[in-house]
């Protein structure tokens, strides 16, 4: 059916659950073995000649697949780590030398398009420091400060 209609078979699966599962708007009846509530491959679909509606307009909500949402969150995730990134060697590229506390806040101030927890851009900031983008700077005595130093 998917190549039918030239979409993806997960798509597909969205939309005949949409049709045929949907307790108030079940305009395609499902036929076959198995979850009356899930679409598999050899699921066949005729029409329900006995669906009617009160109203001549009427929307169909779309069902969300938890694996299609999983997708799209996992690429918000990357991408915004991209913008983490930038902003933090941008800032770094700009000062050279910055606490902990006043890096963080500069990039949290400079991401406007989305809220950046902390604990992303402390993940961001290891990741740079382990791709040698950043040092942590140690004082006289060999222990670790809380600063940066820009080395790229």
């Amino acid at each position: 059916m998917s190549q039918r209609i030239g979409t993806d078979e997960e798509v597909t699966k969205r939309i005949l659950h949409s049709l045929s599962c949907n307790p108030k708007y079940r305009v395609v009846k499902k036929q076959g073995a198995g979850n009356p509530k899930t679409i598999n491959n050899d699921d066949t679909f005729i029409a329900n000649e006995k669906f009617t509606s009160k109203s001549k307009r009427f929307t169909i909500p779309m069902a969300s697949l938890d694996n299609v949402g999983q997708a799209i969150k996992n690429k918000v995730v990357e991408d915004r780590s991209y913008l983490i990134d930038a902003s933090v060697v941008r800032t770094m590229k700009a000062r050279k030398r910055m606490t902990h506390h006043a890096l963080v806040s500069e990039v949290a101030n400079q991401l406007q398009t989305f809220n950046a927890r902390v604990g992303d851009i402390k993940r961001r900031i290891e990741n740079l420091i382990e791709r040698e983008y950043l040092a942590r700077r140690e004082d006289g005595d060999g222990q670790w400060t809380k600063e940066y130093d820009y080395l790229a």
